[in-house]
């Protein structure tokens, strides 16, 4: 099984894409980014370049990007995150992915 083309977050469908350049995920053209979530377009762009040494690296960009996302269609949990989101996303994701590696279910991705 490959990685997703959509998702289906909170009722809400986000079409997933997977870029080479690092500009083409980044919307200032800092090429900064691993990740980006368009929320207006609903859009999730993820990296999917060379510096990606194995592909739980890229699943945990995926797994970023989707809780930013349900933060954003929840917005009381969004208010409890507030300031820190970004260090909170960051750990839930690792650990997501890190719980996926663990029991063998990120095997099944890409």
């Amino acid at each position: 099984m490959g990685y997703p083309r959509k998702l289906n977050i909170c009722g809400k469908i986000y079409h997933v894409t997977y870029v080479k350049r690092h500009i083409d995920v980044d919307p200032d053209g800092e090429e900064l980014l691993w990740g980006q979530v368009d929320y207006r377009r609903r859009r999730i762009r993820v990296y999917d370049g060379k510096e990606y040494t194995s592909n739980p690296d890229k699943f945990d960009t995926l797994i970023h990007e989707m809780i930013h996302a349900i933060l954003r269609e929840h917005s009381m949990l969004m208010s409890i995150v507030g300031e820190m989101e970004e260090p909170f996303v960051n750990d839930v994701a690792s650990a997501i992915t890190d719980c996926l590696i663990r029991n063998k279910l990120i095997e099944e991705w890409g």
